[in-house]
């Protein structure tokens, strides 16, 4: 049986079935908004997935691809996929990614248990994206990037369902939209230490602390997509720089001021300061700990170039 392959630029897992082609050769991203498909008509809403453990990866004549058994998939998409790489060093990404489909086909369903950001992408039609034990962390990180990057995005956490066929969608990863999810990972920690108002005001983009927050997420953004070589550095540093990083680098420290004075003038406790916040090397190190290894394991993707994948044979 004839094996189709596609060659990218970036680390690109693409779960498939087993027939080859797709409606099209122009891959786009997933948007968010409810748009119909090819087919006629907006798709019905899926329905709500159940809890499931992890993919395992076995190898096959010299390819190596990741598989989700049926019965780790949530109840109303119970079909397992397989995604393909002629590249061993892949196989720990492809584990990364749960990929299930209902018995028509007809939805994608998507969890990352990983720890950085993908992009999801559909081929041929449009598609909207239902997101599922959303949290507002989770939410609060999309509304950062939203300025950046307005589509659809499968953080660390997250699942949702594609409402097109597995046949046509495939997730990419990002390298600067997992740095800054780590740079706003690092803060969210540090104000739960500051208590529930704190943490509270800074998920919402709206208020000053919650717009400070999300320009040091920009911040991270803008220096992993500017940075020459973000090997330079170790990646804990990178997350560092965003947060607080000299003027030039980084908006983060003077978006933060303006928080603390906002709220220094309403008569509520300021929390975490301007001046603090080179202090959460320190406080936050466990965090920045695991920053480090994710980043270094996504900095090390993102390099790998011209990877061949194939649909399942």
């Amino acid at each position: 049986m004839q094996r189709c392959k596609r060659l990218v630029a970036t680390l690109s897992l693409v779960a498939l079935l087993s027939a080859c082609g797709s409606p099209s050769e122009d891959p786009g991203p997933v948007t968010s908004d409810p748009l119909p498909t090819d087919a006629g008509g907006a798709s019905p809403p899926p329905a709500e997935p159940t809890e499931h453990p992890t993919t395992t990866a076995p190898t096959e004549q010299s390819s190596w691809y990741a598989t989700t058994a049926a019965s780790d998939c949530p109840q109303n998409y119970g079909e397992g996929l397989q995604v393909w790489t002629d590249q061993q060093v892949e196989v720990e990404y492809l584990e990364d990614v749960v990929a299930c489909t209902d018995v028509d086909h007809r939805f994608t369903y998507l969890e990352n248990k990983g720890d950085v950001v993908w992009k999801p992408r559909v081929t041929g039609w449009n598609a909207t994206v239902t997101y599922y034990e959303d949290t507002p962390a989770a939410r609060s990180y999309r509304d950062a990037v939203s300025d950046h990057y307005a589509y659809a995005l499968l953080t660390p956490g997250q699942n949702l369902v594609v409402s097109a066929s597995p046949q046509a969608v495939g997730w990419d990863l990002d390298l600067p939209l997992s740095l800054s999810y780590q740079v706003h990972a690092t803060l969210v920690s540090e104000l739960q230490r500051y208590g529930e108002g704190a943490l509270v005001a800074g998920l919402n983009k709206k208020t000053r602390r919650g717009a400070a927050v999300a320009g040091c997420t920009i911040s991270g953004y803008n220096i992993a997509k500017d940075a020459p070589d973000l090997a330079e550095k170790p990646p804990a540093e990178w997350v560092m720089l965003g947060i607080s990083g000299a003027a030039g680098l980084s908006t983060c420290t003077s978006s933060w001021r303006q928080a603390d004075a906002a709220e220094a003038r309403a008569g509520r406790e300021v929390g975490l300061t301007a001046d603090e916040l080179p202090n959460i090397r320190f406080t936050q190190a466990a965090t920045l700990e695991r920053a480090d290894k994710y980043l270094t394991r996504a900095t090390y993707a993102n390099k790998i170039v011209q990877v061949l994948l194939k649909l399942k044979p």
